[in-house]
């Protein structure tokens, strides 16, 4: 998992069977990720995709290429990072609600 953070573009396997690997690994070092689209166990892939950080595609090479394009592009690439990141501190307070929720 700490490999990530030397990484310009990731990838995380598993997205064309539909046993995609853990995406909140790249996603925590506002990294850009490629995966498959059968990722249906993960309800942050649309979440990262809508923010910009994320490409979903299907087993192509072209499709590759063009995600890996969109994904290289600098500066919406860096506009990407920091709405993931504000999206991640939004967030910061989760664990907390859960264990309040589960002493109730």
């Amino acid at each position: 998992k700490y490999i990530y953070r030397y990484a310009a573009i990731t990838y995380v396997g598993g997205g064309f069977t539909g046993k995609l690997q853990n995406i909140l690994e790249p996603a925590a070092y506002y990294k850009p990720i490629v995966i498959g689209s059968k990722n249906k166990r993960f309800p942050e892939a649309p979440i990262l995709q809508q923010l910009g950080l994320l490409e979903m595609i299907d087993y192509d090479e072209k499709e590759l290429r063009l995600a890996i394009k969109a994904l290289s592009n600098r500066e919406k690439r860096q506009k990407a990072e920091k709405k993931v990141k504000n999206y991640f501190l939004s967030k910061r307070n989760a664990a907390k609600v859960i264990v309040k929720g589960i002493k109730e």
